[in-house]
């Protein structure tokens, strides 16, 4: 859990507040991102040889930004990204990333 100094924007998916502003997030969206982050790290450091191509071409369209630029707050700036902006932008992609949770078909 994050230190409460850290946290000024809170969303969590329980629906419980601990702190904070509750900012209303799209589920789907967020684990979307999460998926896609993941396994574009575990390519870029090396942790996997290779993507197939049907699933490099899944994060590829999601088109994330840098890592640490994502912001939950009312408006971003300083080259931040608002989430919620993000995830209503790329649904359709990020919709794409949990589609084969169970196991991708590679073919």
């Amino acid at each position: 859990m994050l230190p409460s100094a850290l946290i000024d924007h809170v969303w969590v998916l329980d629906g419980v507040t601990r702190g904070g502003t509750i900012e209303e997030m799209d589920q789907v969206g967020v684990r979307g991102v999460g998926y896609a982050r993941l396994i574009g790290d575990a390519y870029a450091d090396g942790r996997v040889p290779g993507l197939p191509p049907v699933i490099a071409s899944l994060v590829g369209a999601v088109g994330l930004p840098r890592c640490g630029t994502f912001t939950a707050a009312a408006t971003a700036s300083g080259g931040r990204v608002r989430i919620q902006d993000f995830t209503a932008a790329r649904r359709s992609a990020l919709s794409a990333m949990l589609v084969g949770r169970g196991g991708w078909r590679t073919s």
